[in-house]
């Protein structure tokens, strides 16, 4: 990977910053870092059912969470006609998340299979796609949809906790019998 040798800031008529960098001769203007990597202090927000609910789905991991947080940090949310949507190509997105094409290939899959993600053909070549981004389900809606899951979730919830308590139990017990022996052994 290359560096970055020397970064100088320029100031164009107070329109914009342009940072010059020594990387082949590279501009690296104020546009290509608003365009590449959004505005500071930028932010995407993602509900908690998304975190806590959607990775009990088959499948489904925290690495499906944050594809989709990266997903929703690029859609369209000022173009009325482009609402929700992201244009970028898969090519550019893969180098941007530094998944690779299998990785990202298969977690955009997922998404796209739990209804969070959908590909549109371009009509300049459908070989190619934008997508459109839903919101996730609430917690509500996602309990009522996926009940199955969630009663499966709260079945291996309940043998942890009771894995959990024997565990204490034990732990407890053997402090005991350490304190015994202690106390049996100055007497």
């Amino acid at each position: 990977m290359e560096r970055l040798k020397k970064i100088e800031v320029v100031e164009q008529a107070a329109v914009s910053e342009e940072i010059t960098s020594s990387i082949e001769g590279t501009q690296i203007t104020a546009d290509f870092i608003m365009r590449n990597f959004g505005v500071e202090g930028g932010m995407s927000v993602i509900r908690s059912s998304l975190v806590r609910l959607y990775t009990l789905l088959d499948g489904f991991d925290a690495t499906h969470v944050g594809l989709y947080a990266y997903f929703r940090s690029w859609r369209n949310s000022s173009d009325e006609s482009r609402l929700n949507t992201v244009w970028h190509g898969k090519d550019y997105m893969q180098l941007q998340t530094g998944l690779g094409v299998r990785a990202f290939n298969a977690r955009l899959k997922v998404l796209v299979r739990v209804g969070l993600i959908t590909e549109i053909p371009k009509s300049s070549n459908s070989q190619r796609m934008f997508y459109y981004v839903h919101d996730p389900l609430s917690r509500d809606q996602f309990i009522e949809k996926y009940p199955d899951e969630v009663r499966e979730f709260a079945r291996k919830r309940e043998i942890l906790a009771n894995k959990n308590k024997e565990n204490r139990e034990n732990m407890r017990l053997a402090d005991l019998a350490a304190i015994k022996e202690v106390r049996d052994s100055s007497e």
